[in-house]
């Protein structure tokens, strides 16, 4: 048994099984199977439908009987989610389809809520549902909130990072809909919590936390976004730290340490794809290169 959910009532068990054993490289038509089991558990289960991938996983949606599955195909690098009728299994409605490494293409990912028993369910509004995502471009990262409609497909974007900063919804403040709970941050200032007022816009409503800088001597660190041709028409991108207070037109050149480790993708376009943000606030763990920075290196990684 891969996974356990429970619908709002707890009258249903539901679990993913997989029919290959678990072996992606073992031939087989379909991956998993998802079964069903209702209280009092008296009777023998049964088989609602089948995946032709491997099944991340499933959250329910508000409407009882309705399921949000994830599929991902190993072969093509590819996820889908769609929308299961536990009562009609048969139709499915496609939410996502994408391929795991196009950032760019990414709609973000549903919020859930928490209810008070445990389970989670996605965070809907009637028809409507909420994506959060990366935001991924050339310029880098910029996080998003978009509403959509899952009866008519239309979305709306709620919030977009500014340029200037990064910025993350956590969740709605107060569950209002008006507001939400925001993670902000910059080169020049650390991690702290806002309320920011969506509609009408109105910027700040209020901080919740002062956070200080925790290593203030990197305050003048600079960051900066490089991308380059590798030499076979795949682009490479990464962040080059630079030591505070380094002018190139007085300091010249500068020892620098690269700090690389390969990753697999699908194709040469999701290879090329920005991933990261100069903007975020430059938060160092002990074994992190970056500190070389403070020795006069420029780091790449």
């Amino acid at each position: 048994m891969d996974n356990v959910q429970r619908s709002p009532d707890s009258a249903r068990a539901l679990w993913i099984e997989a029919l290959d054993g678990g072996d992606p490289m073992r031939p087989a038509e379909h991956r998993d199977a998802v079964w069903s089991a209702t209280a009092p558990f008296t009777e023998p289960p049964e088989r609602l439908f089948l995946v032709a991938g491997r099944c991340l996983g499933m959250v329910n949606l508000d409407q009882p009987g309705e399921v949000l599955v994830t599929e991902h195909d190993r072969d093509r690098r590819w996820l889908t989610a769609w929308i299961a009728d536990l009562a009609a299994p048969d139709r499915k409605r496609v939410l996502i389809d994408l391929s795991e490494d196009d950032a760019y293409g990414d709609p973000g990912s549903p919020m859930t809520r928490l209810h008070p028993d445990g389970t989670r369910t996605v965070l809907q509004d009637g028809s409507q549902i909420y994506l959060r995502g990366e935001g991924a471009s050339a310029d880098g990262d910029r996080p998003f909130l978009d509403r959509l409609d899952l009866a008519t497909g239309e979305k709306t974007r709620l919030f977009h990072c500014p340029a200037d900063a990064y910025e993350v919804v956590l969740g709605f403040a107060l569950d209002r809909r008006d507001q939400v709970l925001l993670w902000h941050e910059s080169p020049a200032e650390p991690p702290n919590l806002q309320v920011l007022r969506l509609d009408p816009p109105g910027g700040l409503v209020r901080a919740l936390t002062d956070w200080p800088d925790p290593h203030p001597q990197l305050t003048g660190l600079r960051k900066r976004l490089v991308v380059t041709d590798r030499g076979d028409g795949v682009s490479l991108s990464g962040m080059l730290y630079l030591p505070p207070g380094y002018d190139p037109g007085k300091d010249g050149r500068l020892p620098v340490v690269i700090w690389a480790y390969p990753q697999d993708y699908g194709n040469a376009g999701t290879a090329g794809q920005v991933r990261g943000s100069t903007n975020r606030f430059t938060r160092l763990a002990a074994s992190d290169p970056a500190w070389f920075a403070l020795r006069g290196y420029a780091i790449s990684g």
